[in-house]
């Protein structure tokens, strides 16, 4: 097992088709197990870096239909 942790390196952006668009900065972390096939990524989670960001990406998704 292993544990792969850092900022994303491809920063993304985010938008509802018209809106503004949000430049997302992202800090993740990974973890692996070796199986019988191979390294298999069992958990990857993300955090917005920003509190401002995240208030911001909340606030427009919040808005979103599903």
């Amino acid at each position: 097992m292993f544990v792969a942790a850092g900022r994303e390196r491809e920063r993304g952006t985010f938008s509802l088709g018209g809106g503004a668009e949000l430049a997302l900065a992202i800090r993740t972390s990974r973890t692996y197990v070796r199986t019988a096939q191979g390294w298999r990524q069992l958990h990857h989670h993300g955090s917005i870096e920003s509190p401002e960001l995240l208030r911001d990406y909340q606030n427009a998704i919040a808005g979103m239909n599903p």
